[in-house]
């Protein structure tokens, strides 16, 4: 069998890279089949905007390297590790003839606001093919009223439905979708070991002591003060990914990444994925409420997370002080996700390999 896994291909996002080889070698490991991520290239938002964004980033700034330097570093990252399909998935797509099936998912590949429709990400083709999802997300608390009979209908075309947040679960009901269930994120399917065994340190001097921040959205200034005084009270540096204000960081890759969370002292962010790997790795942290640019809450993964490993007390909007509460206990998490990836074995073997 032949699995493509469909989600985003393009972009920049540390933890849409890492959910993707998550995936990619987990199904590969564990069922005798040929995995490869299939080569999304279908349009998101306008064109008009596009082309804004282009010409910004034509104007020559450190900035604007620094983008492109990403976006380079990205895209040797997807050909070095995805295993991406030469057929490429198009809105002119009337058939996929490279894999057998579609395993949708995992990261925000159903928000309404990243694609005009979601057919294809649900592996709607008018030659049909077999499709489930895994741990797919809608990224918001709820479907807009004017999409919601196109999302009823795109989700009808799937085989089994796995999302990754409770909520999903809530606006899958909504639809007309009564079984469906949570499964845990594909990075939890590789054992830490796996993880160690990638990930690279930065070819640049990293602090032998720091605390890492990586913010998707803006940092509040009341986050701002509690990140420097954490610093200033532990004598640590302060290591800023994702930030222009602070570009010395901003083109590492994905395995690097890896690094930073691993070996920080303390990680602040507002990431779902950066929470995922400070669990992972056990590591002090708290993470900030994140606010879309429609003013849609984006948290109900975050609620999910730290419902199933009891890291309520990691939010920055709730934080009391007390950074010994923040330990982590890594036997009761390994439990956690042992128990998990034995759900998601389950679920593969009853849907796609039944």
């Amino acid at each position: 069998m032949k699995i493509g896994i469909l989600t985003f291909t393009e972009g920049y996002n540390y933890g849409n890279k890492l959910q993707n080889y998550a995936l990619l070698k987990y199904l590969k490991n564990n069922f005798s089949c040929e995995v490869k991520t299939v080569n999304n290239c279908i349009a998101q938002g306008s064109r008009l905007k596009k082309a804004k964004i282009l010409l910004t980033w034509a104007i020559p700034s450190k900035k604007h390297y620094m983008y492109w330097k990403r976006l380079i570093r990205f895209k040797e990252f997807n050909k070095l590790y995805l295993n991406l399909t030469k057929e490429k998935l198009t809105a002119a797509n009337e058939s996929f003839s490279e894999v057998d099936c579609f395993v949708c998912g995992s990261d925000q590949i159903w928000n309404p606001y990243y694609y005009s429709s979601i057919d294809l990400l649900t592996g709607k083709l008018q030659v049909p093919k077999r499709s489930i999802s895994y741990a797919a997300s809608f990224g918001i608390s709820e479907i807009p009223k004017d999409k919601q009979k196109e999302f009823a209908d795109a989700l009808q075309n799937l085989e089994a439905i796995s999302v990754r947040e409770e909520q999903g679960i809530a606006i899958c009901k909504e639809l007309g979708c009564v079984e469906c269930r949570v499964n845990i994120d594909p990075t939890f399917l590789l054992l830490k070991e796996e993880w160690l065994k990638v990930i690279k340190e930065p070819n640049r001097k990293v602090p032998s002591k720091y605390v890492l921040t990586y913010f998707l959205g803006k940092i509040e200034e009341e986050n701002e003060k509690l990140i420097n005084n954490f610093c200033k009270e532990n004598s640590v540096k302060r290591i800023d990914l994702n930030s222009v204000k602070n570009l010395d960081w901003f083109d590492i890759t994905p395995f690097e990444f890896l690094y930073l969370i691993k070996n920080a002292e303390f990680v602040f962010t507002d990431s779902f994925h950066a929470s995922v790997f400070s669990i992972i790795f056990g590591k002090q942290f708290l993470t900030g409420e994140r606010v879309s640019n429609n003013n849609n809450r984006m948290s109900s993964r975050i609620d999910t997370l730290f419902s199933t490993f009891s890291c309520e007390n990691h939010r920055i909007e709730t934080f009391d002080g007390d950074i010994d509460a923040l330990k982590l206990d890594n036997a009761k998490i390994e439990n956690i996700i042992r128990y998990e990836r034995n759900r998601t074995k389950e679920y593969f073997l009853n849907t796609l390999f039944k």
